[in-house]
């Protein structure tokens, strides 16, 4: 009897490293946030974040907090629908960031689990969503320490270790998932969770 070598398809793969992560003792959010700056001088524009699961989400536009930006983040936040104008009519940070920390919280209560802040590029997503919640008060539903995606995609990559290899436009396909980014939050969310999915199933699958 032939023993099957057959390479899963992508979703299966997916699929798999999305039940890992399910089973993992910490909750691993994916959250994404468009901001035409960085923490301290620019505001959050949009903000996303997706379950493990992929069943619960959360979206939302944002209202600019002030008139602090840097040029070239709010000119890649105009060039894709997130102006200072196309956003005059979104809901205040203050609803918004709080609509957020309890929609985390509320996944914390359902699978008793602490929240990890997950995003690529975390480091950037997690400073800007802190600080807006020390500026309203609000208690901030992550743990201290984010997971970077980014970070785990350089650790695969093996030798010679490259950081432009890490753009979500250079990565290796098995860590490529079909459907595509596009710089809104959403789509970002899902499509970042997806890539962890694949890491979680090559990671366990390396030979």
């Amino acid at each position: 009897m032939e023993c099957s070598n057959t390479e899963p398809t992508l979703e299966a793969k997916i699929q798999q490293g999305r039940e890992l992560i399910i089973q993992a003792p910490q909750l691993f959010i994916s959250v994404d946030i468009e901001a035409d700056g960085i923490a301290g001088r620019g505001s959050i524009l949009e903000i996303a974040g997706v379950s493990p699961d992929g069943q619960s989400i959360f979206s939302s536009l944002v209202f600019p907090k002030n008139q602090l930006f840097i040029p070239e983040y709010q000119q890649f936040c105009d060039n894709h629908g997130l102006s200072r104008d196309q956003l005059r009519d979104a809901p205040r940070s203050p609803v918004v960031i709080r609509e957020f920390a309890d929609w985390v919280e509320s996944l914390c209560k359902m699978y008793q689990k602490e929240a990890v802040f997950t995003g690529f590029n975390a480091g950037y997503d997690k400073a800007l969503f802190d600080l807006y919640c020390i500026e309203l008060g609000i208690q901030n539903p992550f743990v201290t320490s984010p997971l970077d995606i980014k970070s785990m995609v350089f650790g695969l990559l093996g030798s010679p270790w490259g950081w432009d290899a890490t753009k979500k436009s250079s990565l290796p396909d098995n860590l490529k998932p079909e459907r595509k980014f596009s710089h809104q939050a959403l789509d970002d969310a899902k499509y970042q969770l997806e890539i962890l999915c694949l890491i979680a199933y090559e990671s366990t699958n390396l030979n």
